[in-house]
This record gives structure tokens, sequence and C-alpha cells, in this order.
């Protein structure tokens, strides 16, 4: 179960490109202006496997700083986690699958959660710090706010843009998302032919 958060920009339409002369760097007509104007960003979490993918959660981070690990307890581990390798949420945990999820702080790779995962019986897929994210989720969110951004009404509050996400997730078919997960052994491959180095994954 590939699993990661994303955040959704409703500000992140693309970059506006200015044509100048030389000189004219600081000239009034040159200069892309930004303003606040009720714009922000939606974080949200979601998890694909093959075949499958889980409901989407909006985050709210309750720690003064963003999401914590309480929050991620609370509101992803414990709702869609821990029953769907229990066997329900149609997810099929009998093949003895792995969660996979990064280093996040608030995962609680080190300190908090650690005992939790062991509790809830979250069978984890370990990985080394500094590790190649070659995660297909990645893939998935990618399709998402290309789909976004192609839309003829930009989604440039943060609830229009939460509609929207939820729309595009509602969209996905695992046709959008199998054959990343069959590239699975290729990326391997290929970071270890590149020595940990960049590669077109």
């Amino acid at each position: 179960m590939y699993s990661d958060e994303c955040t959704f920009d409703t500000s992140a339409r693309g970059s506006a490109w200015v044509t100048r002369l030389p000189g004219e760097r600081f000239h009034e007509d040159c200069i892309q202006y930004t303003f606040n104007s009720g714009r922000g960003s939606v974080h949200v979490w979601g998890a694909i496997s093959y075949n499958w993918k889980s409901e989407l959660v909006f985050l709210d981070g309750t720690g003064g700083k963003g999401i914590c690990a309480k929050d991620y307890m609370e509101q992803v581990l414990e709702p869609i986690v821990a029953p769907a390798f229990m066997g329900l949420l149609d997810y099929d945990a009998s093949t003895g699958g792995l969660y996979v999820e990064d280093r996040a702080p608030w995962h609680g790779t080190k300190k908090a959660l650690v005992e939790v995962k062991k509790i809830l019986d979250i069978p984890l897929h370990s990985r080394p710090a500094q590790s190649p994210d070659l995660n297909p989720i990645e893939n998935v969110w990618r399709i998402m706010k290309q789909r976004i951004k192609a839309r003829s009404q930009f989604p440039n509050t943060v609830k229009l843009m939460a509609k929207a996400i939820q729309e595009e997730w509602d969209r996905l078919e695992s046709k959008d998302w199998n054959g990343f997960i069959d590239s699975m052994p290729t990326r391997l491959q290929e970071v270890k032919k590149r020595h940990g180095l960049i590669t077109q994954y």
C-alpha cells in the first residue's frame, strides 16, 4: 500500500512569462504582482495498491505547526490503514503486503507512533534515511494536478480547490496507477544503475 501526502496550492496555476527588452526588468509592465485574496493550500493524504485506492483524507492539522503525529494517527492510521490491513475497506490484505510511507516527522518513524503501528498490526516497509522517493503515488498526484490545472476555471480558493481535488480523486481508475506500480522493479533497477542519483522516475 503506497501512501503519501500532497499539497495543492490555490495559486499554483503556473509561471507567468514576460517578454522584455534589456533594461526593462523593473518596468511596471514587466512585473507580476501577487495579492492575498483568500488563497491558500489544501493538504491531503491518500493511498493506492493494485486495483485499489483509499478514501481521500483532507488533513486537519491540530498541532499548531501543521500536521502532527496525533493527527496522522487519528485521521489516517486508525480509521483507514489499520482497518484495511485487517481485510476491511475492500482491501485484499491476504497477500502479505506492506505499508509504504516516507520519513516525514509526523509519521513517527523514530519516536511517536512506532508502538502504535505495532499495536494496530500495520506491516511497515522498512526504508533507510535519505531513500530515493520512488513511490508511484507521486505520479497520481501529478495526474491530479495536471487535470486541475487544465480546468477552464482554476479553483483559486481553498473551498473550490478541495472540491476539485475530491472530484479528481473520485475520477481516478485503477488503470491510472496500476502501470506505475508495475514499473517498480524497473525503477529500482534504474536507481541501482544510477547509484542513487536522479532517474526518469
